[in-house]
């Protein structure tokens, strides 16, 4: 579904428009800055300084892994996302909505997923939200559960959720609060879901997202 970067034939093909509109803010503040260097340094060419700035844009797009230039359809396939009311979790429904997906946004706040919900109103597709406390793993059964009981066959879980740098708390089964919530939480939910993703016999998919931080500190590697 996703390039593993912008650095591809589709993009050299499709997407330099939504490159550059994705980006023209950050060349102008860089050019800016270039012009300004020249001009405080009386040293520097400008179209040194100006692809220095550009290639800064271009490496970033990259390690980023940017654009998606997928058209795929998702009609009639249902996706679950942890942790969808804010960042990558909400941005992932609002593009898979746009596919036409129906879309599951598994949040612990039914406030704030409530309020995701209604901002994605009208992206396409069909959006819900359900209860999902990964810090809890009897919130997990229960959800999983509720999927199996309404006959909703998931075509696409997406493990999105995630706590980071909390103080020392501990999950209601005695977890340290991280690690519970993090893995714990979504190893017990891919468990549970994965024999009925099995079963129904259509293509499914299971996504972890992480992070660079479970690599460590960076100035160690």
């Amino acid at each position: 579904m996703f390039y593993p970067n912008w650095l591809c034939w589709a993009f050299f093909t499709k997407s330099w428009g939504l490159f550059f509109s994705e980006e023209l803010y950050n060349l102008t503040v860089l050019f800016s800055a270039a012009l300004l260097w020249q001009y405080l340094s009386g040293s520097a060419r400008i179209t040194s300084v100006f692809w220095s700035a550009f290639w800064a844009v271009a490496v970033r797009r990259y390690l980023a892994e940017g654009l998606c230039t997928s058209t795929t359809r998702l009609t009639g396939q249902t996706v679950v996302i942890t942790g969808a009311n804010v960042g990558i979790g909400r941005e992932t429904a609002r593009d898979l909505l746009r596919r036409g997906a129906h879309v599951i946004l598994a949040c612990r706040s039914l406030p704030k997923a409530e309020e995701a919900r209604r901002s994605l109103l009208g992206e396409g597709g069909k959006v819900e939200v359900r209860l999902l406390d990964l810090s809890s793993l009897q919130s997990v059964r229960d959800f999983a559960a509720g999927l199996v009981k309404d006959n909703i066959k998931v075509h696409i879980l997406i493990n999105n959720a995630g706590v980071v740098s909390c103080p020392y708390m501990e999950t209601q089964e005695g977890f340290e609060m991280q690690m519970g919530t993090n893995h714990l939480g979504h190893f017990l939910l891919t468990n549970l879901l994965l024999p009925q993703m099995k079963q129904h016999g259509e293509p499914t998919r299971i996504i972890n997202v992480s992070s660079i931080a479970s690599l460590g500190e960076v100035g160690s590697l």
